[in-house]
């Protein structure tokens, strides 16, 4: 029996970090507040060259919950894969390195997602954003209710960062681990794939502001917008052809307006 089985852990937290030494600690923290304890929370420190690991280990050592995985860099991608291959919790929440939960984050999304139906494989709550310095500057819109891969396509991922989601380990089982090859919208390419290929392939939108996103801080993958238009290529070449219950051209009207 694994590790997190015998301790009782439901949820699987994984954040993968690369040179976020001055925000993981609040990242972490945010996460030992958690009113639901009952987790794992596994920091996949991408091989950083600042003191990411450092933060992380002197954190690591006030709560045994967490633990500290160094890997040479690969990607958040490779990152999170690696989180999800040493972590067996059945649901699986991902943290990145410069963001930040709310204390009710994992209770409500728990609640939401044991009370959705068997064809429900994730839920995922709203977003404020806040400016590099951690000053919240505003809500990000965000729809509620149930989301197929169709509504993901025409609204340009609904979820709209990977913090936001608590997803099912069955979804992984069933359709495999995130694509290290895109260089961009790597978590948007596993929610369509989910939606596509799962026996579990709804989303439900929590309306409750439980997540904050660090926007466009400097160096991170979000601000590379050519690789993000390069991705989204390919996800449409995929995946649009597949929608079924909305018309195809729906998913290349957001793209287009944000290029």
């Amino acid at each position: 029996m694994s590790t997190s089985r015998r301790s009782g852990a439901l949820v699987s937290v994984i954040t993968p970090a690369y040179d976020v030494g001055p925000w993981i600690g609040e990242a972490i923290d945010s996460v030992r507040r958690q009113t639901e304890g009952r987790f794992e929370y596994l920091v996949i420190d991408d091989g950083s060259t600042d003191d990411t690991a450092d933060v992380v280990r002197a954190r690591a050592a006030l709560d045994p919950r967490i633990r500290l995985i160094s890997t040479p860099n690969a990607g958040s991608g490779a990152a999170r894969n690696l989180g999800i291959v040493e972590s067996s919790a059945p649901f699986v929440a991902f943290l990145d390195g410069d963001d930040r939960w709310h204390p009710e984050f994992l209770r409500r999304q728990l609640d939401v997602l044991e009370g959705a139906g068997g064809r429900v494989g994730a839920t995922f709550c709203h977003t404020r954003v806040m400016l590099e310095n951690g000053r919240v500057v505003g809500p990000r819109w965000q729809p509620a209710g149930v989301c197929d891969m169709d509504r993901f396509l025409a609204e340009n991922n609904p979820a709209h960062n990977g913090s936001s989601l608590l997803v099912r380990r069955s979804c992984f089982d069933e359709v495999g681990v995130f694509d290290t090859g895109l260089a961009s919208a790597v978590d948007q390419e596993m929610w369509l794939r989910i939606g596509a290929r799962s026996s579990t392939p709804l989303f439900r939108g929590v309306r409750r502001y439980l997540v904050d996103m660090r926007l466009m801080r400097t160096g991170s993958i979000s601000s590379d917008r050519g690789a993000r238009y390069d991705a989204l290529e390919k996800l449409l070449t995929e995946y649009a052809p597949m929608m079924r219950r909305l018309p195809m051209g729906l998913a290349y009207v957001q793209p287009a307006v944000f290029a």
